[in-house]
């Protein structure tokens, strides 16, 4: 009888790799010199990085939604979860945003007509958007053209990310340790089943 063993991000995490949703984004905010612990605000640091540098260190325009809830009240990376992640790129897709939160339909809004009623916060992360975009030298003349171009940056954000797991899995402890748990967890189900 064979066996088949589904290891998921738990593993990882357990084995000292820093493959969590906010150890990605914080590898990332730590390229903006405006941005030095995770009390810093991500807003900020990422137009700081645009102004000064440009865009190659920004993955991605999905960067500016992160950002966003990066800079929330009551934000902690300690409490990030991948589901996170997707509730944010959910959210930001939507029509109708509650009162705090960001979309694209919103912002496409902002774009146009440059809304007096954006609260500061929204204003910030929209101009941060508008700004990634004309230094990316991107156009978008409608709201599905806008849905088009974050699919794509969603394709851009995936391939970093997938670059970030392959930098962090070069760790030499993680295949010992790797090993070590695998090992531990087979012997435990194995005392279980006898």
């Amino acid at each position: 009888m064979r066996t088949l063993y589904l290891l998921g991000n738990g593993f990882d995490l357990a084995c000292g790799l820093k493959s969590r949703y906010a150890d990605y984004f914080e590898s990332r905010f730590k390229w903006y010199k405006g941005y030095n612990s995770s009390d810093s605000k991500a807003i900020p640091a990422l137009y700081e990085e645009i102004q000064d540098g440009g865009i190659k260190n920004i993955p991605s325009a999905w960067f500016s939604v992160f950002a966003y809830e990066h800079d929330q009240p009551g934000y902690r990376n300690d409490y990030v979860l991948w589901q996170d992640i997707e509730k944010n790129i959910d959210t930001f897709l939507q029509d109708y945003p509650q009162e705090n939160e960001i979309s694209i339909s919103e912002y496409f809004k902002y774009f146009s007509n440059r809304s007096e009623n954006t609260s500061p916060q929204k204003k910030s992360m929209y101009e941060l958007l508008t700004l990634y975009f004309q230094k990316k030298d991107i156009a978008f003349r409608t709201e599905e053209n806008l849905f088009d171009i974050f699919d794509q940056e969603l394709s851009n954000l995936e391939n970093d990310f997938a670059k970030y797991l392959s930098t962090i899995d070069q760790n030499p402890n993680y295949q010992t340790n790797a090993k070590l748990l695998f090992e531990k967890n087979s012997e435990s189900r194995d005392l279980k089943t006898d």
